[in-house]
């Protein structure tokens, strides 16, 4: 989308990508990732975003929509990754902008 969620109109809900890194809760050299996007991530889907208001979006990955789980690690100047498998990975995320 050229301006992003606000390229939506109300009411409107699109396929969206997304990406999330975070780094390993135990504390291990390893960075994850969770990914919903097939073009980067095979096996996996696109959520959905719904613009519900003039400045509020619902983002939702529904029960059949399926995320990729990849870690990461860094050593002696390059980068390992490990694709861990894919998963569903269902919830909902309410945006509201100022």
């Amino acid at each position: 989308m050229p301006n992003g969620f606000k390229s939506l109109m109300v009411g409107q809900t699109a396929p969206a990508r997304s990406f999330i890194n975070f780094a390993d809760p135990s504390g291990r050299a390893l960075n994850w990732t969770v990914r919903f996007d097939p073009r980067q991530a095979a096996g996996s889907t696109y959520l959905s975003v719904t613009r519900t208001g003039a400045n509020e979006w619902i983002i939702e990955a529904t029960a059949e929509m399926v995320a990729s789980l990849s870690n990461y690690t860094t050593g002696s100047g390059k980068q390992v990754t490990t694709q861990e498998g894919t998963y569903r990975m269902p919830f909902r995320i309410r945006v509201t902008a100022p």
